[in-house]
């Protein structure tokens, strides 16, 4: 942690880098509560001379922000005491960041398969850490999914979010063999679906869905790399029954290694 001045408020302030994967940016914090509940979140180091943004955190009367692109600087505004919300509305907004560089950002667990990951993505509780743990691979991320087109192969990138050193030697990006649309059921069953159907689940597992901002050009790009996404990453529907049996075989069939 360190101690710097912003120079048009010359405010102490605290300082931490933050790596998105593919760039690291430095976040700035007026007041110690706002760091260190940042700190329990996201794998933090020390602060670079030239990161790709600049982002500084606030107390305020209202929840307002200023956001330069241009200028790679953005001032975020909190009133709040609670630490859950603020975590939440930073996620949100590095996930515009890497919207900005082409990347989708995905509520989804994932394992390494074959030298690529396999991806399970659902609705808050359905099980998608239960199913990577379960499935007997190695872990590569718990809760967030970074992807970024290569050419044209999807990559998934490391998160700031994995702290836990069993991902700490899984850091390099893997290529996609399979996501999962995964749902709890009474039986074990795996179902092929449409394009149209994929891009509708996709968009759903979104961390910010700009499938709905009311910037047409934003919603156009979206869409456009979204259905790229789905047209070069084969996609199933998972009715899963807890069946360690039934998911291991899966992930060692054609489905796991696609």
């Amino acid at each position: 942690m360190q101690h710097i001045k912003y120079a048009r408020r010359n405010l102490p302030m605290l300082e931490c880098s933050v790596n998105l994967g593919i760039r690291i940016l430095n976040v700035h914090f007026e007041t110690e509560k706002f760091y260190f509940a940042f700190e329990k979140i996201f794998l933090c180091t020390p602060p670079v001379k030239n990161p790709w943004f600049s982002i500084f955190i606030r107390k305020s009367k209202k929840i307002q922000s200023n956001i330069d692109i241009s200028k790679k600087l953005a001032e975020l505004y909190y009133c709040n005491n609670k630490a859950f919300p603020f975590t939440k509305a930073v996620t949100s907004f590095f996930s515009y960041l890497l919207y900005t560089q082409d990347v989708l950002v995905f509520h989804a667990s994932s394992v390494v398969k074959n030298d690529g990951a396999v991806l399970f993505c659902g609705e808050q509780g359905v099980g998608k850490t239960t199913v990577s743990v379960m499935s007997g691979l190695p872990r590569y991320s718990d809760d967030a999914a970074f992807i970024r087109k290569s050419g044209n192969t999807f990559l998934l990138y490391p998160t700031p979010f994995e702290t836990s050193k069993i991902y700490a030697r899984l850091r390099k990006p893997l290529k996609i063999r399979c996501l999962y649309f995964l749902h709890q059921g009474s039986r074990n069953i795996v179902n092929r679906m449409h394009p149209y159907e994929s891009v509708i689940y996709a968009s759903r597992n979104l961390f910010s869905n700009f499938l709905n901002v009311s910037n047409q050009a934003v919603q156009k790009a979206c869409y456009t790399l979204l259905s790229d996404f789905v047209g070069n990453v084969p996609m199933r529907q998972l009715y899963f029954n807890r069946d360690i049996g039934f998911l291991q075989s899966l992930l060692e069939k054609n489905e796991g290694k696609i």
